[in-house]
């Protein structure tokens, strides 16, 4: 008797553990895994938190709406830290091989260690790191990586774009043709610079001050004595974090000169403004993509976010990352599969995808998003009175330059 109660206690749990495995395949099956390698630690986090709110909002949206095909999507984060090569493989490898994603969501990763590691694989990846590099290798071989889309153009798009905005602009009084430049040892800001350099000597500029400072420099009398003592009209600073450029602006107008200054993308970052205070006023930035504000339904995604998260959703990653899953997942519904990793990509290139940032037109050679006016346009701003406001949209005039107060 005891033998046989112990028998079906046996067979008892043995069908329980069956019934078990099968309900968590089930619920495996119902959840769709999407990664995001983001620098969620390190000198770029507070852009990487506004490209995981960027997903996360989407992500949430789809899922209260019943999900995507049906099936629940679940976010699995992957830490690039300050970019370094290693730090996104391994963040990315993570995402793929352990995690099993089937797709790939991030602001930027751009060291080309990104499109190279992805590209291995077959599920989308989608990116902003406006960089050749990855515009470069898709070209050069898009057999290999047809599964890669970046969201805008690369950063030969900045100086072309500054340097017109502040020489061609006829609310920019400019005292001399001196200008002084001032680059992070980052890569990525000294091509920009290379690129702005060759503009301003065509026309006749000269180079008054050209200094490269390390990364996370934050003191600035060296650069500043310099300034003063050349006097130039306009001052370029090509960075990206926010940390550094805000504190270049705040020691700057402790003794100013009359100088124009832009600031390449950190202006961008909600950051900035809270670093920079009322300093940043007068400020001119750019970005190759950002949520277009000027149009109810960005502001209105914008409201959403500030509401859910109780701050700005920044003009840049945090749209860019929002429209990244909202495009992937149209082209999912439309073939039908998450699984289905080529077709997918076939329609988003066939497709074009009008989100927050504009209509994303891809590029068939190298699957980067065209930038234009009426597809992904450039954005200029100056920040007046603790404001974001916007100047132009590519070619497009949206605003008026203002004299930035510390010019007499």
């Amino acid at each position: 008797m005891i033998k046989k109660l112990k028998l079906a206690f046996q067979m008892t749990i043995f069908c329980f553990g069956i019934l078990g495995l099968f309900v968590f395949q089930a619920e495996a099956e119902e959840v769709i895994k999407v990664g995001i390698p983001i620098p969620y630690t390190g000198s770029y986090a507070s852009d990487g938190d506004d490209m995981l709110k960027g997903v996360l909002m989407a992500v949430e949206e789809i899922n209260a709406s019943g999900g995507l095909l049906g099936k629940k999507i679940k976010t699995v984060i992957g830490d690039t830290g300050d970019l370094e090569p290693d730090k996104i493989v391994t963040a990315i490898e993570k995402l793929i091989s352990r995690d099993k994603v089937d797709a790939l969501f991030t602001g930027y990763a751009d060291t080309g260690a990104d499109v190279s590691t992805a590209g291995k694989y077959d599920m989308p990846f989608f990116h902003a790191d406006t960089t050749h590099i990855s515009t470069d290798m898709v070209r050069e071989n898009l057999e290999n990586y047809w599964n890669i889309f970046m969201m805008d153009g690369d950063e030969g798009l900045y100086a072309p774009y500054a340097y017109k905005m502040m020489t061609q602009n006829p609310d920019v009084k400019l005292k001399n043709k001196k200008v002084a430049i001032i680059t992070s040892e980052y890569l990525y800001n000294q091509w920009i610079t290379e690129d702005f350099k060759k503009l301003a000597a065509a026309d006749g500029w000269e180079i008054v001050v050209d200094d490269v400072v390390p990364f996370g420099h934050t003191e600035w009398g060296t650069t500043l004595g310099k300034l003063r003592s050349t006097n130039p009209s306009f001052i370029f600073f090509s960075n990206m974090i926010p940390m550094e450029e805000a504190s270049f602006i705040r020691q700057f107008v402790e003794n100013p000169i009359d100088a124009h200054v832009y600031m390449q993308y950190g202006p961008a970052i909600p950051e900035f403004l809270e670093l920079a205070g009322e300093a940043g006023n007068g400020v001119t930035w750019a970005t190759t993509i950002a949520a277009l504000y000027h149009k109810d339904e960005a502001r209105q995604w914008a409201d959403k976010f500030e509401k859910k998260y109780g701050r700005s959703p920044g003009y840049s990653t945090s749209a860019i990352c929002y429209d990244e899953v909202m495009l992937w997942s149209r082209a999912v519904k439309k073939v039908g599969s998450e699984k289905k990793y080529r077709a997918i990509c076939e329609e988003i290139v066939k497709t074009p995808y009008t989100g927050l940032c504009g209509t994303y037109v891809f590029d068939p050679t190298d699957q980067h998003a065209i930038s234009a006016a009426d597809k992904i346009p450039m954005h200029y701003y100056q920040i007046v009175n603790g404001k974001q406001v916007l100047l132009n949209l590519s070619d497009e005039v949206h605003g008026h330059y203002t004299k930035p107060p510390w010019i007499k």
